[in-house]
Order: C-alpha cells, then structure tokens, then sequence
C-alpha cells in the first residue's frame, strides 16, 4: 500500500507541475469613425411661395422681418427676374439660378455654395462677403458686380464678364477663370493660389498685391495700364502683352 500511495502521490505533484496555458486576451473590437457629412434639406415651402409672388413682395417681407435669414436652399429658380432682390445673408446652397436676372440684386453675406448661376446677370449685384464656394458662374454678367472678400474658392468661372468688378480681397484659389474678361477690375490683395487664368482678359486690371502662386496665367492679354504685385514678371507666366493703339 506504500508503494502505491507514493506512486499516486507522484502522479499529482507532476500534473499539479504542469503549466497552466496562457489566457489570450483576445483584442478589443475597433469602431470605425465615421465622418459626418452634413445633409442639405430643401427650402423653406412658406418663404418660397412669398418670393414666388415677385420681388416687391418678397423684400417688403424682409423688411418686415430683418431677423430672418431665409432658407431657398436646392430652390428651383431658373430664368426668374430678380431684378433688385433682397438676399442678403439667405441661404442658397444648390440653388439652381441658370439664366436668372439678378441685376443689382443684394446678396451681400448669402451662402451661394454649389449654386448653378450658369449665364446669370449680375450686372451691379452686391456679392461682398458671399459664399461661392464651387458655384457655376459659366458665361455669367458680373459687370460692376461688388464681390469685395468674396468667397469663390474652386468655383468655375469660365467666361465670366468681371469687367469693372470689385473682387478686392476676394479668394478665388483654384478657381477656373478660363477665357473671363476682368478687364479693369479690382483685384486688390485678391487670392488667386492656384486659380486657371488660362486666356483671360487682365487689360486695365489691378491685381496690387494679389497672390498668384501657382495661378496659370497662359494666354492671358494684360497691357500697360495692368497693375502687378511687386516682383511679377508677366512675360516669364506666359501672359501677352497687347498694345493699344
């Protein structure tokens, strides 16, 4: 009995030696963070149908309510006459104003990001401190237009009517101002990082102190009268000197 009382306790020394496997902590599930892309609702029906009524009416309201900042954002407002309308600091993200008539319109402070104004007359509007940011601007009449630090970043441009325009301050980098005629416009202190000025109109234009990093200028005609930031060498950009008889 001796004997088989040693061997048993041997049997359980040894397995009480026996190693405990390692618990694998396993690692914790990752979340993945999504960004958060804001949604853009339509706009408001009510404030809509009062503009739908015509411009009379719909600045009287505005004048009736200067609190409000009016929601028209995605509206549909195709070859409307808004001659003279007040839309100031309103909302117009994606609006569709192709064609539209918006001279001396008031959009001063008015979020215009996304928004179509494909030909539309600007002639004289007030655009200082609006959001253009990607807007189509393709063929559109922004003679005289006010769009002192104007925000058009990446929006497209492309055969603009700027003459005379007011672009003091503004940023356009990256902007597509192919084939647009800035003739005489003011460009003061204007950021053009980046920006197409591929065969556009500088005649008379004053482009003092502007930011032309990276801007290709190719074709572009610009004349004696054309104002550059200190240290631009026009001819090494590409850019033609035409000469006024």
């Amino acid at each position: 009995m001796t004997e088989q009382a040693n061997i048993v306790k041997t049997m359980i020394a040894t397995i009480s030696q026996v190693a405990t496997p390692p618990v694998q902590t396993l690692p914790a599930p990752t979340t993945q963070t999504k960004t958060h892309v804001p949604t853009i609702s339509g706009p408001n029906l009510d404030q809509l149908a009062t503009l739908m009524q015509g411009v009379g009416t719909w600045n009287e309201w505005r004048q009736q309510n200067p609190q409000i900042k009016p929601n028209l954002n995605k509206a549909e407002l195709k070859e409307i006459n808004l001659t003279e309308v007040n839309f100031r600091q309103s909302k117009l993200i994606k609006a569709n104003l192709e064609k539209s008539i918006l001279i001396k319109a008031n959009l001063s402070l008015a979020v215009l990001k996304e928004a179509i104004l494909t030909m539309a007359d600007l002639l004289q509007a007030n655009l200082k401190r609006a959001n253009l940011e990607k807007a189509k601007l393709i063929e559109a009449n922004m003679r005289q237009a006010r769009l002192v630090e104007a925000k058009l970043e990446n929006a497209i441009l492309r055969k603009a009517k700027l003459n005379l325009a007011n672009l003091k301050g503004a940023n356009l980098s990256q902007a597509n101002l192919m084939g647009a005629n800035l003739k005489k416009a003011n460009l003061t202190n204007a950021n053009l990082r980046g920006a197409n000025l591929t065969n556009s109109y500088l005649i008379g234009a004053n482009l003092t102190m502007a930011d032309l990093t990276e801007a290709i200028l190719t074709n572009a005609k610009y004349d004696s009268t054309t104002k550059w930031p200190e240290g631009f060498d026009p001819v090494k950009a590409g850019v033609k000197l035409i000469i006024v008889s």
